[in-house]
């Protein structure tokens, strides 16, 4: 019997193998580096495994436990506390952000820059409504002749009315919501409403999507708020100095 368990094990270990099954599961490689961010026991076998198998380039992190690293050529693993993070998980954690942060600031969309915030917010939204099969409408709007602003203060506009979109998409349960654009006093502002469930308790202080919307227009000297609407939903409210920090 013993060795019927023995064998047993050893066969669901094999099994379970990481570099035997993850291959299936791999996607085509896309164009450009590929980065790989990975938490948990197996991360370091899992990222190994990703290493064999794929044919891109690989760069990233993966934070494993205490004494389950492996040896990686692309991936660089992190032995960390688990499952209580200590403070060397916490500096791996905040390598993968910064390193996320940095790949997103180099890569600007490419809708954005050929036909403008104002087209590019409509695609998205478009993209989303038809996703949620027209359960939520987003409207897109902006004055005739406003001015088109520098990259920087676009590509910022860009990134936080997409998180607000997204947000209203995954967690409002909202039906309609608005996003305006328009410009006050040198600065470009971004508005966007929502006509769903409002903010659950403590999503004030937030979450990190909220806190990149933020950190994304205090880096350009302007601000950005969340907050209740009147008559239900929320209000998120970006105020973009176009000529840099005031």
């Amino acid at each position: 019997m013993r060795a019927l368990l023995e064998e047993s094990f050893r066969a669901a270990v094999a099994a379970a193998d990481p570099r035997g099954i993850l291959a299936a599961h791999l996607p085509p490689p896309p164009r450009g580096r590929t980065y790989v961010a990975a938490a948990g026991k197996a991360a370091a076998s899992m990222a190994a495994a990703v290493e064999e198998h794929w044919k891109g380039e690989l760069s990233g992190i993966a934070i494993t436990r205490y004494g389950h690293g492996l040896p990686t050529r692309h991936v660089r693993v992190v032995e960390a506390g688990h499952p209580v993070p200590d403070e060397a998980g916490h500096a791996a954690a905040q390598s993968i952000l910064d390193d996320v942060r940095r790949l997103v600031a180099r890569t600007g969309p490419t809708t954005l820059e050929q036909v403008g915030l104002l087209e590019a917010l409509r695609q998205h939204a478009e993209t989303m409504s038809a996703r949620s099969a027209d359960q939520l409408r987003i409207t897109v709007s902006a004055p005739v002749a406003m001015t088109r602003p520098p990259a920087e203060v676009e590509l910022a506009a860009y990134r936080i009315a997409m998180e607000a979109m997204t947000n209203v998409a995954r967690h409002a349960a909202a039906r309609r919501c608005s996003v305006d654009l328009s410009e006050d006093d040198g600065a470009l502002v971004v508005r966007v409403r929502d006509d769903g469930v409002g903010l659950p308790p403590g999503t004030a202080r937030g979450g990190v999507g909220l806190r990149s919307m933020a950190e994304r227009a205090e880096q350009l000297g302007g601000r950005c708020t969340v907050a209740p609407a009147a008559g239900g939903g929320v209000a998120v409210l970006a105020v973009l100095p176009v000529g840099g920090r005031p």
